[in-house]
């Protein structure tokens, strides 16, 4: 049976929780936590290659970052945002880590 879709939050802040599957740690060493505070960095403030500023991609109001997961609430300027950033911070963690899920059989 398919998820139901989330519904549009009326005030436009929407809580957004990252964790590690099984409960695995998802912040191994301070470098990961650095690097992870990087990435909000760069969707609230974007530049493009040549280090000129672009418009948001989201306002952050408050984050907190513990071993196992990590939560946000932000308000999302663009559609994607909330999907692109959790890919990109698991892709880096994944190829750090040689993170691998395992896929249910169906």
């Amino acid at each position: 049976m398919a998820r139901r879709a989330r519904e549009t939050s009326g005030t436009g802040i929407y809580h957004v929780m990252l964790r590690g599957i099984n409960r695995q740690n998802i912040f191994e060493d301070e470098e990961d936590y650095r690097r992870f505070a990087e990435l909000l960095f760069m969707m609230a403030f974007p530049t493009d290659d040549s280090g000129k500023p672009l418009p948001p991609r989201c306002f952050f109001y408050a984050y907190c970052l513990m071993t196992n997961h990590a939560h946000k609430g932000t308000v999302p300027l663009c559609s994607h945002y909330v999907k692109s950033e959790k890919s990109r911070f698991h892709f880096e963690f994944s190829f750090v880590y040689t993170i691998f899920a395992q896929l249910p059989i169906l």
